[in-house]
């Protein structure tokens, strides 16, 4: 096994290309949030394993106050990443990943830095083909619009709320992400009688997979079904435009939204766990 590193991330596309492209779903993290740092000129380190001349896992950090991001990969490959992160990045105190990868980097992790490792919080990755309509809630008065400038303010304080709401990092200055959200026009808003209320993100797509997150409901307006409905109809509008497949990330601990997205249509792909160091 070897392990190879860089901080540019468009070497990491290249030279990892075939294996992220192997599993657009499972990798799709890696594909997107590289991709944005390559258009953008954000710092990152990215590693690939190589075992005979084959790829066969990927990790990733892309802001110091994010977990370590692992791909899909086995005990050999998980290992041989842990000894090559812990001579490079000693100072990790996070990383997160498919639950047989993530448990795995962590027990070797502990093992190479004679550091602590707990469990942090279980997640589960979803995927969509097709919007769900029977079983869902009638969708609230509203539609959905792109965001525009005029809501930066807003998202912003949104954006920062569900980062509280989840006890995670969106990664950097909240305002440059929506800023450049808004750029990119992947932000989408739910409007009700002319009043935004509720928001998310749907990623570029890369491989034929877009990935909905940073869905977000402010509490005056929750069980009100907005955030169902903007879900439903940005899922659908992707899926319309081309794409092969929407994902999305929920955390086991909220059972409402797990029940939401599975009325959508989204259905379990994979167990998510993360790890805290020290």
């Amino acid at each position: 096994m070897h392990v190879r590193s860089t901080d540019d991330p468009q070497r990491f596309l290249d030279e990892a290309a075939e294996r992220l492209a192997s599993d657009p779903v499972r990798h799709n993290v890696h594909l997107t949030v590289a991709a944005d740092c390559a258009r953008r000129d954000l710092p990152g380190r990215y590693w690939w394993v190589e075992d005979r001349g084959t790829i066969v896992g990927t990790a990733m950090v892309s802001h110091r106050d994010v977990p370590l991001s692992l791909g899909p990969m086995d005990a050999d490959a998980t290992a041989a990443l842990a000894a090559a992160v812990a001579a490079q990045v000693p100072g990790l105190t996070s990383a997160i990943g498919p639950a047989a990868a993530a448990s795995t980097f962590a027990g070797a992790w502990a093992s190479a830095c004679a550091t602590p490792a707990a469990p942090l919080e279980g997640q589960r990755l979803y995927r969509c083909d097709a919007v769900r309509t029977n079983g869902r809630d009638p969708a609230p008065g509203g539609l959905a619009r792109e965001a525009t400038p005029d809501d930066a303010d807003l998202l912003v304080d949104w954006c920062d709320s569900f980062a509280r709401d989840t006890g995670g990092s969106l990664g950097g200055d909240t305002r440059t992400l929506v800023d450049g959200i808004v750029a990119a026009r992947t932000g989408w808003v739910w409007e009700h009688d002319g009043e935004p209320v509720a928001m998310l993100r749907a990623t570029v797509p890369a491989h034929g997979v877009s990935r909905v997150g940073i869905v977000y409901t402010p509490p005056p307006h929750r069980r009100r079904g907005h955030a169902e409905a903007l879900v439903a109809d940005i899922t659908g509008r992707l899926l319309c435009s081309g794409v092969d497949a929407a994902v999305l990330f929920t955390q086991l601990s909220n059972p409402t939204s797990n029940a939401i997205y599975q009325r959508v249509g989204y259905e379990p792909v994979d167990e998510i766990l993360s790890y805290r160091f020290g």
